[in-house]
């Protein structure tokens, strides 16, 4: 078996090294293999895709991101988190506001992908089956 030695190429932030990498990936396709990326798949906190629109390696081709219904999902259980862990001390009706292990936050973010992925192609039925939730227990 052969020899590997690997070398340092990136002397930035580890940060950095994923937008630096996904941008020389998309710049370089055309060159090398004839290929516009038009679609980046990421989640809310990459700092690719702003690179990509500041910086787009194409002319007159605007990169659209995607972003899977799991890192949708997790965002919005992150946001009910946030809200809940907001009101734990607000009192509502003269009790303490927002108690529980959260279970309920995670079947709701559970429920809201299975809505998402089983209407894909229909926004309308999505909304509707999203918005049925909210009347289930």
């Amino acid at each position: 078996m052969g020899t590997h030695q690997c070398e340092i190429n990136h002397f930035a932030s580890s940060a950095s090294m994923e937008v630096n990498g996904v941008n020389r990936l998309f710049s370089r396709s055309e060159r090398l293999y004839n290929v516009q990326y038009t679609h980046y798949i990421g989640d809310e906190h990459a700092k690719v895709f702003p690179k990509l629109s500041n910086d787009p390696p194409y002319k007159d081709i605007s990169i659209v991101k995607i972003e899977d219904t799991n890192h949708f999902s997790k965002k919005m259980l992150h946001r009910l988190q946030k809200i809940a862990e907001s009101l734990k001390k607000t009192k509502i009706d003269g009790k303490l506001g927002i108690r529980g292990s959260g279970q309920m936050m995670m079947n709701f973010k559970y429920y809201d992908r299975q809505a998402i992925v089983r209407n894909k192609t229909n926004l309308d039925d999505m909304v509707r089956a999203v918005w049925a939730i909210l009347k289930h227990k």
